[in-house]
């Protein structure tokens, strides 16, 4: 063999444990407090997925409606909405919706192209109470043509039709509180 040269078996025996090492450090970190503070950071600077996914799809020069914490009145948010289309202008809101174990979502937002997305958003799939940057589910459904909105019974925008049947999925963007 040459000098300087290492054989497979060398790499392999470098490399596994190496890996396995690697694998560790990964795991402890995303358990570690310093994570958790970390997302926590990237949360309060960022927004969560919902809050980025409103914006990517309205632009930085939509009407930001705001967000309808649980147990607030959505009237204001809500004219806002209706307001800004009604002058063809884009905008975004997120109303949270009271979860079971973990935190919720549902919100509408119009890019610049006239389109509405009825947005929903899962904060965690564990089921562990908390919101974590990498179980976060956004969903974003094109509303259907010919383009309404309506108030719900809560005080909330829908593009659907309150005629439809209500669909029992709490991930529905336009779930009702409860």
């Amino acid at each position: 063999m040459q000098a300087g040269k290492v054989s497979l078996k060398g790499k392999i025996a470098i490399g596994i444990p190496c890996t396995l090492i690697t694998l560790v450090a990964i795991v402890t970190f995303l358990s570690s407090e310093t994570w958790q503070s970390t997302q926590k950071w990237i949360i309060q600077k960022y927004g969560d997925a919902m809050d980025r996914k409103l914006r990517k799809i309205s632009g930085g020069s939509a009407s930001d409606c705001g967000r309808v914490r649980i147990g607030q009145p959505p009237q204001t948010a809500s004219q806002c909405v209706l307001d800004s289309f009604n002058a063809h202008k884009a905008f975004r809101v997120r109303y949270d919706i009271l979860g079971v174990d973990t935190a919720m979502a549902g919100g509408l937002s119009q890019g610049k192209d006239g389109k509405i997305y009825a947005v929903s958003f899962m904060a965690s799939p564990y089921g562990d109470g908390r919101i974590t940057l990498l179980g976060q589910q956004v969903n974003a459904v094109l509303c259907p043509v010919p383009l309404a909105l309506r108030l719900t019974p809560s005080g909330r925008v829908t593009c659907f039709p309150l005629s439809e049947p209500k669909r029992r999925n709490l991930s529905d963007p336009q779930m009702e509180p409860y």
